[in-house]
Order: structure tokens, then C-alpha cells, then sequence
């Protein structure tokens, strides 16, 4: 079996290829989606920090859940993947607080406005949700086989 090649994806990236890749993020209160085409056996992987944001201030911003996902989807699209058939699949949105940080409500909130935003964006671009793993105290070390659709969790 080949190698696959390796990415690290950032906070605040977005990963598309048609060729099969693994790629790997760190994840607490953020989110990822990971888009997968399994007749094409393609996709993308995002890594969104906040629910919503100024779409107009980054164009090439992938920090916010609410502009990502339409960017994905356009990215996609000029792969020449077809938005039917693809699926999504939800991961992070933990409730993540420092013991030497002050907890406020809005730390608290950003993990779950984060899931709440990813599964609205996802439903109302038709892609199916089949599988997610959310929320908690802890965060995730993720890694997505864009070229299978699988994803491999650990527990931080």
C-alpha cells in the first residue's frame, strides 16, 4: 500500500484535492468538516474557529463556519465534483476553558454555536450529515483520508 502524502491543516485553512491525501488538524472549541465524494473518492477538510463573521474582510478566510462551507462547496465544484452525492461529516465544537483563564459565557458558547452553525450550513446546502463526533471537555486530534472519506479520532 503507497504512502499517502501528509497535510497539516491550520486554523483557519481549507484543504480540497481530488487526490487522495491525509490530512491532520488539532481540534477544541473549533470545527471541522470533512466533505467526501465516494463515487469520485475525492473531498475537502476545513478547520473553522467562529459561527459567523465578516464575509466582505477576507475573501480567502476560512476562520468562520457560516462563508466556509459555501466556499468549500465552490471549491469543489471547480475540481468538477458534483454537489450530489457528496456527504459531510462534523467534528470538534468542544467546550474548552484554560483553569488560569476567567470562563465567560461566550467561551463557553463557541464550541456549540460552532456544531449548531456547521449542521444549519450543511442542511440548508443539502449535503447529508452521516457522521459527527461533537462537543465535550476535550479536544481531537483528527486525520481525514480525502481519498476514503475516513476519519481516525483521538481524545486530547
Amino acid at each position: 500500500m503507497a504512502q499517502l502524502p501528509l497535510y497539516w491543516l491550520h486554523p483557519g485553512e481549507l484543504f480540497v484535492s481530488r487526490q487522495a491525501t491525509l490530512v491532520t488538524t488539532i481540534l477544541g472549541s473549533c470545527v471541522t468538516v470533512c466533505l467526501f465524494h465516494p463515487l469520485h473518492r475525492a473531498g475537502a477538510m476545513c478547520h473553522c474557529l467562529l459561527p459567523v463573521g465578516d464575509l466582505d474582510r477576507d475573501k480567502q478566510s476560512y476562520r468562520y463556519v457560516d462563508s466556509t462551507l459555501p466556499k468549500m462547496i465552490k471549491a469543489l465544484k471547480e475540481t468538477g465534483l458534483p454537489l450530489q452525492g457528496m456527504q459531510a461529516k462534523l467534528f470538534g465544537g468542544a467546550i474548552i476553558t484554560a483553569k488560569s483563564a476567567p470562563v465567560s459565557e461566550t467561551s463557553v458558547r463557541i464550541g456549540p454555536a460552532n456544531v449548531e452553525m456547521a449542521r444549519n450550513v450543511l442542511k440548508n446546502l443539502g449535503i447529508p450529515l452521516v457522521a459527527e463526533c461533537v462537543g465535550g471537555h476535550k479536544g481531537y486530534k483528527l486525520f481525514f483520508n480525502s481519498g476514503t472519506g475516513e476519519v481516525f479520532l483521538s481524545r486530547l
